[in-house]
């Protein structure tokens, strides 16, 4: 009985050897290899939008800016009396004023432009604007554009609104049209 409890032994040795030399050898014999990338580098895009009444005069945005246009410095035609002074507005009157975005950006941009009416009291009421409050779109990388808002004093039919014009004419005054231009990336660039 001791000769079979030793051969038992023995063949469990001889088993657990046999287990423990084959995962010893594909531990052990095998190629392996590993690098490091320490000279890994990420370049930033560049962001800089610029934005003016002319490219000349473009500077550099930063915030939220706010223009101002003196409006009668616009009047692109005059559909009143002949004899009306070209720099003054009154009903028939009409023009337009420009912002130049340049956008020295490595990615699209969106902009909005938004126009401050504060300035024009209840001018507001008689004067309409193409865009009415808000010019939106897109400036590719690299590109310039220019933005037109256009502007008109109608001639009016009813009697409220020639009230209204009657009105205008009598306070007289100075009026400013502001308006603020927002940039940011544009969203297929996120």
């Amino acid at each position: 009985m001791k000769k079979n409890v030793i051969f038992r032994i023995a063949a469990i040795v001889l088993m657990c050897t046999l287990v423990t030399a084959c995962f010893a050898s594909s531990t052990f014999a095998k190629y392996t290899a590993g690098a490091t990338a320490n000279n890994a580098s990420l370049t930033v895009a560049t962001w800089s939008i610029k934005a003016g009444k002319t490219a000349g005069t473009a500077a550099e945005i930063a915030g939220n800016p706010t223009a101002k246009f003196d409006i009668a410095s616009t009047i692109t035609d005059t559909n009143a009396a002949d004899n009306q002074d070209a720099t003054l507005i009154c009903p028939g009157t009409e023009g337009k004023f420009e912002f130049v975005i340049v956008n020295n950006s490595q990615v699209d941009a969106d902009y909005v432009i938004t126009l401050d009416k504060t300035g024009l009291a209840d001018l507001e009421d008689v004067i309409t604007f193409t865009d009415n409050n808000t010019l939106t779109g897109v400036i590719a990388q690299g590109a310039t554009k220019t933005v037109t808002i256009t502007w008109e004093w109608p001639f009016h039919v009813d009697a409220a609104t020639d009230n209204k014009d009657t009105a205008h004419g009598k306070a007289g005054g100075t009026y400013e049209l502001g308006a603020t231009i927002t940039v940011n990336q544009a969203a297929d660039n996120a």
